[in-house]
């Protein structure tokens, strides 16, 4: 019983930490566009 529990445990860990990581990619991406974007308007001006 206890080893089920450990690896739902994991299972749902791995499922959390693979969500966390593509959110943390898509705003990392988004901040770097915004980030570029603005730094491309100032050089522009």
């Amino acid at each position: 019983m206890l080893v089920e529990v450990f690896h739902v445990l994991v299972w749902i860990v791995s499922i959390l930490f693979a969500l966390n990581f593509c959110v943390l990619a898509i705003c990392y991406l988004v901040i770097y566009n915004r980030v570029n974007h603005h730094f491309k308007a100032v050089k522009h001006d």
